[in-house]
């Protein structure tokens, strides 16, 4: 499905010049979607065969594009009604693998100098989340002479909600988090924070990063009709803090009835126990716990990404992108996730809230649907020595006495036998975030506890690939993946579906790239049990620690739900 508008100058959301989306089903010949931890835009590349239409002259640089995919012909047919009749799209069963934007689109044509025949081809890379690499530029000069008709988007709203955020004796991570991403993003201040100047502010003219009304009924349903224009921020939802899985969102029936196919309700545990804050932001019960000095940003055309990184706590805290089901009803969108890391094992005990590895959603792979597998242990991975140092604001001490207190106060977490027979590898972390323990400010003793349980023995984990036939559930970077015995974290997710000229046949694969493999029998023991590869490894006997493990772990390809039933031959892209 590829989608088309033109940008408009009016903010009157039915008066946005759109084109007539555009739905290919036949004409894609090859498409290949990559998703990763590691990089927060997602990539995908289409190649369109010209069946009447040309796709170059018709498409444009910035045109959005959704792609879905399936493994049987019935959700294929079900899905292209709905899109075809105006309804969501993007249900937990809809098969919706990329949104994004049109980056580059060209034409090839090529001619078979046997019999002459000529062969056009458009060619399509698109980006996803490409929203958040956004240029901020604040000019105070222009600011404060505001008028709304000159004006650079919600200049003047952004400088107050940016003067709302550093003006504080410290910045709290939760809370820098959610309101960068949105006033960069184009929600005015007044719509955020109730503090300060910015209180007393209307809400800015948002003519930033505009969505198409087909995107938001395709993706958010039903919607209002307001004077002012439905944004991206108005499409990203965002889950902040230290991720539990205790089962605590309520149960409700996602997607349901004939036309989305019935979910279980137990699948609402795919996300964490969120709260809801404000709109599409969902806050854990327990906040990340980083504190921040303020500090001088210069938004002078800097990436929203970079500033945002700036307030994490990294790295005992993680932030990526993901497309999440809406904790609501189940619909699919793009997805901001902020947490700690979740690679502790169950041992593991701390004064601060942490989130064990074991914990995390789990999509359980039977062997029936791998295609191949490769997995690997490496050197380069050992760590033995660990030291997080942050910025010590004790206060009536200088910097330079601070910080070798540090060493005292936190000392490194060694692992002296180790490093004896292998020498040293150490893991030593410089973060800018606040430290003074006597003031309950920060945890750094805590956080290398947590650091050294995640990455003491990680060359003793595997990590690899995996690939399967094409999966049409949700499937996120960030879940857990069970297989053959072992337990893994997903990395990378990388869907290819292409048609074989000859026989017509369509084929639909689904590669994981995944890391932190341990056994399960770790499950019924008090440390990480290092994994074993290889066949009858599944370990039958043992058993999860608590019922948590058993709400998160969700089979593919043996289950009596025809939806989640294992494709056969017949694949269909």
């Amino acid at each position: 499905m590829i989608l088309g508008f033109d940008r408009g100058s009016t903010n009157q959301i039915n008066e946005i010049p759109e084109k007539s989306p555009i739905l290919v089903e036949n004409s894609c010949i090859s498409f290949n979607i990559t998703t990763s931890k590691s990089n927060h835009t997602s990539a995908a590349t289409l190649v369109l065969l010209e069946d009447g239409l040309n796709y170059s002259d018709n498409l444009n640089p910035g045109d959005w594009v959704l792609i879905w995919a399936f493994t049987n012909t019935i959700d294929k047919i079900r899905v292209s009604n709905k899109i075809k009749q105006g309804l969501t799209a993007n249900d937990f069963n809809d098969g919706l693998k990329f949104i994004g934007r049109i980056r580059t689109i060209g034409r090839n044509v090529t001619k078979d100098p046997n019999v002459g025949k000529r062969v056009v081809q458009h060619n399509v890379m698109a980006q996803g989340f490409s929203e958040l690499d956004s240029e901020i530029y604040y000019n105070y000069e222009t600011a404060v002479d505001y008028k709304p008709e000159q004006s650079i988007l919600w200049m003047q709203d952004f400088g107050f909600a940016v003067n709302d955020l550093l003006k504080q004796g410290s910045v709290d991570e939760d809370q820098a988090v959610e309101q960068l991403i949105k006033v960069g993003l184009g929600l005015s201040a007044s719509n955020i924070t109730n503090q300060g100047p910015s209180n007393a502010l209307p809400p800015s003219p948002n003519k930033a990063l505009m969505i198409p009304n087909s995107v938001a009924r395709l993706l958010l349903g039903a919607f209002s009709k307001t004077k002012e224009v439905l944004s991206y921020a108005d499409l990203l939802q965002m889950f902040i803090g230290i991720q539990s899985y205790d089962g605590q969102n309520p149960r409700n029936n996602w997607s349901s009835g004939a036309n989305n196919g019935a979910v279980p309700e137990n699948l609402v545990d795919l996300l964490p126990d969120l709260i809801r804050n404000n709109g599409n932001t969902y806050h854990t019960k327990n906040p990340l716990a980083g504190q921040f000095i303020p500090q001088i940003i210069f938004f002078d055309r800097v990436p929203l990404w970079s500033v945002i990184k700036s307030f994490i706590n990294e790295p005992v805290d993680e932030i990526y992108t993901c497309i999440k089901p809406r904790l609501d009803d189940g619909r699919l969108l793009p997805t901001f996730v902020a947490r700690q890391i979740p690679f502790t094992s169950d041992a593991f005990e701390s004064s601060i809230s942490f989130t064990r590895f074991s914990s995390l959603p789990r999509w359980v792979i039977p062997d029936s649907l791998v295609y191949s597998e490769e997995f690997v242990k490496d050197e380069t991975n050992r760590v033995n020595y660990v030291q997080f140092l942050g910025q010590d604001v004790t206060e009536g001490l200088p910097p330079q006495i601070n910080r070798p207190a540090q060493f005292v106060v936190a000392p490194p977490e060694v692992n002296t036998p180790d490093i004896q027979i292998y020498g040293l590898r150490m893991r030593f972390i410089n973060s800018n975030v606040q430290i003074a323990p006597a003031a309950g400010i920060g945890n750094p003793q805590a956080w290398n506890d947590l650091l050294a349980n995640a990455y003491f023995g990680l060359q003793k984990r595997y990590s690899g690939t995996l690939i399967v036939k094409g999966r049409q559930e949700p499937i996120a970077e960030g879940d857990n993946l069970e297989y053959n015995g072992n337990l893994y974290h997903i990395e990378r997710i990388m869907h290819q579906g292409s048609v074989d000229f000859l026989s017509g046949k369509k084929v639909f694969r689904t590669t994981f790239q995944l890391s932190y493999g341990i056994s399960l029998a770790s499950f019924k023991n008090t440390q990480f049990i290092f994994p074993v590869v290889g066949e009858n490894n599944s370990n039958p006997t043992a058993e999860p620690i608590n019922k948590t493990l058993d709400l998160n772990k969700f089979s593919l390809g043996i289950t009596t739900n025809p939806d989640f039933a294992a494709p056969t031959s017949n694949e269909e892209v």
